[in-house]
């Protein structure tokens, strides 16, 4: 790779609450920064990069992705498992205002997004008025149970 050019200005800095990836029953905080940079001379495709180990050679495979909306549905089920967690009670038109953005862009959640949404709703006793607990979402879950069995 060549020069890299870092946009200070560009500086954002959150936290996220979410079950932690080692330990998936483990909720975790996490403090995130993220930049803005450009790189010169990277490829513009998908490549590859290797590094020496005692055993051998390691091999990364990199490709590029597009970055997911500043929305990510992994605040938003966080917030949901935690408000049921803590025993919270939200009114039912906010539940459903959230089903219906969950349910618009079911693709793009990832299976323990949807796990903390399921159980959310489970606890709130709540059946929202959008698609997202139909038929995509039953596939999906029977596509990660078989993963299981």
């Amino acid at each position: 790779a060549g020069a890299v050019q870092v946009d200070l200005s560009s500086l954002r800095q959150w936290r996220e609450a979410r079950s932690s990836y080692s330990y998936p029953t483990l909720l975790s905080h996490y403090n995130l920064h993220q930049l803005d940079a450009t790189v010169q001379g990277l490829p513009s495709g998908s490549f590859q990069t290797s590094e020496r180990e005692a055993a051998g050679r390691l091999l990364h495979l990199w490709e590029w992705r597009r970055q997911r909306p500043e929305t990510a549905f992994n605040d938003l089920t966080t917030v949901l498992w935690a408000i049921a967690a803590a025993g919270g009670a939200p009114r039912a038109e906010r539940l459903d205002a959230v089903a219906e953005a969950l349910a618009a862009r079911l693709d793009e959640c990832a299976d323990q997004e949807l796990c903390n949404a399921a159980w959310a709703f489970a606890v709130f006793d709540h059946v929202p008025r959008s698609e997202l607990f139909g038929a995509h979402f039953g596939a999906r879950c029977e596509a990660l149970s078989a993963r299981f069995s």
